[in-house]
């Protein structure tokens, strides 16, 4: 055998071990399978799985063939992926670890539970004739802290609540009292002003005349 042809059959055979390095690294990610969970399969370190991606140490065939059945790919499958490896995506690695965190569109600030404390919160505020930032200052908070919780983005502790109350000077028992009203007065009248403003003059010159009533 001449030079030429040696040198053909290394170039072949370090082209394949390419493709099978390649080929078993995205087979592995594109079903979330850590090199842990790889190694574990044929009972081997998650050192070696990582070695055998970088192309730092072989693998016997029946380790390969161990890790297609943990792959979930068949033999045939993995033959035909060695003669174009582009069909299978290139993923980042860390696209084998289910993310745990909550969608933005799921988290608790994105959604709206506004319960009767957070309505009293915000009825004590506007009692004290302050604005939200205003607010805030008192308590030591950003604005979008009291955003949050007088428009139910967020929990509602009794630590929190302890916490507005002093800086806005109430009484804990004032708050209860709100809380266990049937209707809130500052929600009613904020209320009615809106209908108010609403309404044509003919209708509001006979609400007036109403209200003169109770004067």
């Amino acid at each position: 055998m001449n030079l030429v042809e040696t040198h053909g059959k290394l170039e072949t055979s370090v082209r394949r071990r390419t493709c099978e390095v390649t080929v078993l690294r995205r087979m592995r990610i594109l079903r979330r399978i850590t090199r842990a969970d790889a190694g574990r399969a044929i009972e081997r370190s998650a050192k070696l799985i990582e070695k055998f991606e970088n192309g730092r140490a072989p693998l016997s065939l029946e380790n390969i063939k161990v890790l297609l059945r943990r792959y979930r790919f068949t033999w045939q499958e993995y033959l035909a992926h060695l003669d174009d490896p582009d069909i299978l995506p290139e993923l980042p690695s860390r696209s084998v670890f289910r993310s745990k965190a909550v969608p933005r569109t799921d988290g608790r600030k994105y959604k709206k539970q506004i319960s009767k404390s957070s309505r009293v919160l915000k009825v004590l505020r506007t009692m004290r004739g302050w604005s939200q930032p205003m607010a805030a200052s008192k308590c030591g908070w950003s604005r979008s802290c009291i955003d949050h919780l007088e428009n139910g983005r967020v929990e509602i502790t009794n630590e929190k609540i302890a916490h507005v109350l002093k800086a806005y000077e109430f009484k804990r028992h004032f708050f209860d009292e709100l809380l266990e009203a049937p209707m809130l007065r500052d929600e009613v009248v904020r209320d009615s002003l809106n209908i108010l403003a609403q309404l044509d003059n003919d209708k509001l010159k006979a609400v007036k005349a109403l209200l003169d009533n109770f004067r």
